[in-house]
């Protein structure tokens, strides 16, 4: 059968986790034949992933050295399994704050903006603010007062510019376009740039304010279904580019590897 663990509420926050712990051997039968037929993506953590397999190819190796092999820990990778479609899923975006572009690219960088995208600037007034729909991103820091709100134009491909070995799904992400587009080829010195990541568009525009970065490049929410058509294409997301919320604490459970 399955026990309730216990339940606890986060500090500082309105969530609360429950655990329950399934001890039924019947009940974890059915759960493995009802998985087996479905895929896992693995939308955050894949390096710790990829980790656990080269552990795990090392212990195999020093138990067939020494004649022994056993179903240890290291065997198996402990996961936060969700349904893509479970409506509590939510997923945001990492918007980017930029500090480093040398004062010559920041001269003149909306008329080169205007070589890719239409360009647009919206007054930013106090309340919340999100990204109007069908735009590529925002950016915050170029015109005080404003966000300037880029839309793709219809004179430019945007995707024929991006890596020929990326996925079309890949290129539909603002980060890609982000990366790629902006920070390559219209600031073209990505590589000399300080980046930091906010979930938080009002913290963004708050660092902006303060002086503490030059620009902010405001993100749409990752669509899941593209995450889905990038793994299923072979190939891989953009770097930071998902938050998934909520996130299990960390030490809710523990796996030993002995």
């Amino acid at each position: 059968m399955s026990s309730r663990a216990g339940r606890g509420n986060l500090p500082d926050s309105d969530e609360a986790h429950s655990l329950w712990v399934v001890t039924d051997p019947e009940i974890k039968r059915e759960l493995g034949e009802l998985l087996s037929s479905q895929s896992i993506y693995i939308a955050d953590g894949h390096h710790r992933y990829e980790t656990a397999l080269i552990y795990l190819e090392e212990r195999i190796q020093e138990q067939s050295d020494s004649c022994k092999l056993s179903a240890d820990g290291f065997q198996y990778v402990m996961m936060e399994l969700v349904d893509f479609s479970d409506p509590g899923l939510v997923v945001l975006p990492l918007h980017r704050l930029v500090r480093g572009i040398a004062s010559s690219d920041l001269l003149g960088l909306g008329d080169r903006l205007r070589n890719f995208f239409t360009v647009e600037s919206v007054p930013l007034g106090t309340g919340r603010w999100d990204l109007p729909a069908g735009s590529c991103l925002g950016i915050l820091g170029l015109q005080p007062g404003s966000v300037v709100v880029l839309r793709r134009s219809q004179d430019i491909s945007l995707e024929a510019l991006m890596p020929d070995n990326r996925c079309q799904a890949y290129r539909q992400f603002g980060v890609s376009i982000l990366n790629h587009i902006i920070l390559d080829r219209v600031l073209s010195r990505a590589e000399n740039l300080d980046i930091a990541y906010s979930v938080d568009s009002r913290e963004a525009h708050e660092q902006i304010r303060e002086g503490k970065y030059q620009l902010a490049f405001l993100l749409h929410p990752p669509r899941p279904e593209l995450v889905k058509a990038v793994a299923d294409a072979r190939d891989r997301m953009p770097r930071k580019s998902t938050y998934f919320h909520p996130k299990l604490p960390t030490g809710l459970v523990i796996s030993p590897l002995y």
